[in-house]
């Protein structure tokens, strides 16, 4: 059903809200602050599960809206740290996903140093969003 596509867009937005701390653009994130952002995910695919029971839908529905916001946050993790392409800024020497740094008065060029060319964010979400889809799919009906 399609609240459990929503369920797996809201974990991938939760844990961005999570990463993006006032004044913390391009700078590394500790990793107890990603295992917080992964925490979020999660715990938003709860609440929404949460939600659909409030609203009547069933606990099947629930249960499989939750299963696939999880499934698509581990995926949104493990594709983003393994195949996601990186870059480094030439001049600073930050990674980015960007192809131009904004590190100076002008835009610097980046270098692939990682992942696969041209699998960006964009990528990543839609991917991790099919997956729990799937699994939501599956868990709900049996089948696809």
């Amino acid at each position: 059903p399609a609240e459990n596509v929503f369920c797996t867009l809201r974990r991938d937005t939760t844990g961005s809200l999570m990463r993006r701390a006032p004044g913390r653009a391009g700078r590394r994130v500790a990793p107890r602050a990603r295992r917080a952002a992964s925490l979020a995910m999660v715990a938003g695919s709860g609440l929404i599960g949460t939600c659909a029971l409030i609203l009547g839908f069933s606990g099947g529905v629930a249960l499989s809206a939750i299963a696939g916001g999880i499934v698509g946050a581990l995926a949104d993790s493990l594709l983003g740290a393994v195949l996601q392409e990186r870059r480094r800024c030439a001049a600073c020497g930050s990674l980015t996903e960007r192809r131009l740094h904004n590190c100076r008065a002008v835009a610097v060029s980046t270098a692939r140093v990682g992942g696969i060319a041209g699998f960006d964010n964009d990528w990543v979400n839609l991917t991790s969003t099919t997956i729990g889809a799937f699994v939501a799919a599956v868990f709900y009906g049996g089948g696809v």
